[in-house]
């Protein structure tokens, strides 16, 4: 049975609460923020099947996982009407914890059915699509897996963009990267957006040819008779199997490569986007931005202007990229909205002179974040605060501190029911969602854990919020009282 997409229920009813077909672009997205990136070796090579591997987009709060997921979709969108290969983008909007009642098969079924309905109406196919079972019942697992088989036969390619998967729970997401690998023969080229690396940390390579000297490798082939391991450039020049002296056997052996999304913007971009919204909102500044239509110099474009320090909208553009560490579009996006609420200073330098405090809306966006932290099962909820108000106010803002030390903080102030093993780290950095980070240390093996970005720093350190604040004073009353082993064997509270 057919019908008009229009026309049926279908999409609205059996659309799982968590999950969106669509992020619109508006007017104040930058289109070319992330053009760098669709230039790299990795974003070609995943966009021509030429490895059937998963692209995994990794960040943190802020860092534009969602624009990013809808620019591209849309970039591919406008290429298929040519190639004639389906884009189908996804965004999981909510959060899916652990549920009895609500099995992971309810939410696969669906997330499985909305790709089947959306396989059928990108822009360059028809609108009609295939009404496959009840509206109010979804079609059994096994069905919805033959029935996406058949429909990514039809192509030589297809695409699938899922952003958003951290906000699955841990088995969840394990369960939906198994079913989309299993579609990796169909052709199905999949590209996942996440805070953080929620299948682990992908191994590299170092390429075997004797005067190649390239290593940490991403991209590259093995051999499946001697594990020898070649570039990709050395590949493509004709280099061979050292130690078979054929290529016969290569084969990129992994599923996966992570992308960190903060070296997606190079710095020129970020600069591009400042200047760009700023003339956007403020009127014709000199920055020779790409915005085509810009309006009237406002009142505080025109203090810009003719501020009387002699500083200029260039100074202006430099100093928010600075501030904006790590490419983080959020913070980049809320020290432009602020502008307008300190323009009272009158004055570049009295702008700069504010940096003490944080704006109202970097708070804010802040105060969202602790929230979804905080709407976490309780154990989860705990780890996570004190986890962050342990690295914020006891690390440093830009290296953090030792993950073995915050560990063994964490052993002493966190509740866990009887008998259970400490928070491993995988375990603080579900709960922190992506607001923790852990990046090599200088000593071999070892780990440091820094807060996301510094500014979060200062908002924990300066004690912004108060969920933060009463974490940390709890965590230093349990430390205090841990020293007596009596009193510590009393903090493994018996939940069950």
């Amino acid at each position: 049975m057919y019908l008009r997409h229009s026309d049926s229920p279908m999409g609205l009813r059996l659309l799982h609460p968590s999950l969106g077909v669509s992020h619109p672009l508006s007017a104040d997205i930058f289109p070319n923020l992330f053009d760098s990136f669709f230039e790299t070796p990795i974003f070609k090579h995943w966009y021509t099947g030429k490895g059937t591997w998963q692209l995994h987009c990794i960040g943190g709060p802020g860092v534009g996982k969602t624009t990013f997921s809808a620019l591209t979709s849309s970039k591919l969108k406008k290429e298929a009407r040519m190639t004639g290969h389906p884009v189908v983008s996804i965004f999981i909007q909510k959060d899916v914890l652990e549920n009895e009642s609500a099995p992971h098969e309810y939410f696969l079924g669906r997330f499985l059915l909305t790709v089947i309905n959306e396989l059928k109406r990108p822009s360059c196919f028809s609108n009609d699509y295939p009404l496959i079972g009840d509206t109010e019942i979804c079609p059994p697992i096994d069905t919805l897996r033959e029935t996406l088989r058949r429909q990514l036969s039809q192509y030589h390619r297809s695409f699938l963009i899922v952003d958003g998967v951290d906000r699955c729970c841990s088995a969840l997401r394990s369960q939906m990267r198994q079913e989309l690998l299993a579609f990796r023969s169909s052709g199905l080229c999949v590209m996942i957006t996440s805070r953080l690396p929620v299948f682990g940390i992908p191994e590299t390579a170092d390429c075997d040819i004797e005067d190649c000297e390239t290593e940490d490798l991403t991209l590259y082939v093995e051999c499946k008779i001697c594990q020898s391991t070649l570039c990709l450039p050395c590949q493509e020049k004709g280099e061979i199997c050292p130690n078979c002296e054929n290529n016969h056997h290569l084969h990129e052996p992994y599923d996966r490569v992570d992308f960190q999304m903060t070296s997606m913007i190079v710095f020129d971009n970020m600069e591009k986007y400042i200047a760009w919204d700023l003339e956007r909102q403020h009127g014709d500044l000199g920055l020779l931005s790409s915005y085509p239509r810009k309006p009237p110099v406002s009142n505080l474009g025109m203090a810009l202007l003719e501020d009387p320090t002699g500083a200029t909208p260039e100074q202006l553009v430099r100093n928010i990229n600075k501030r904006a560490v790590y490419n983080n579009v959020a913070i980049a996006k809320a020290r432009l909205e602020s502008l307008d609420e300190i323009h009272a200073l009158e004055t570049l330098e009295a702008l700069e002179g504010s940096r003490d405090r944080l704006p109202a809306n970097i708070v804010a966006l802040f105060d969202a974040e602790i929230a979804r932290i905080e709407a976490q099962p309780e154990l989860q909820q705990e780890l996570g605060l004190k986890a962050i108000s342990t690295v914020g106010c006891h690390g440093d803002s830009h290296w953090g501190m030792d993950g073995a030390a915050l560990e063994e903080r964490l052993k002493i102030v966190v509740s866990r029911p009887r008998a259970a093993p400490p928070a491993s780290m995988e375990d603080v950095m579900e709960a922190c969602r992506g607001l923790l980070l852990i990046v090599p240390a200088a000593t071999e093996d070892a780990q440091d854990v820094p807060i996301f970005h510094p500014l979060l720093h200062q908002y924990v350190r300066d004690r912004y919020n108060t969920s933060l604040d009463r974490a940390e004073q709890d965590s230093c009353r349990l430390i205090s009282l841990g020293h007596d082993p009596a009193v510590r064997a009393s903090l493994d509270l018996d939940l069950a």
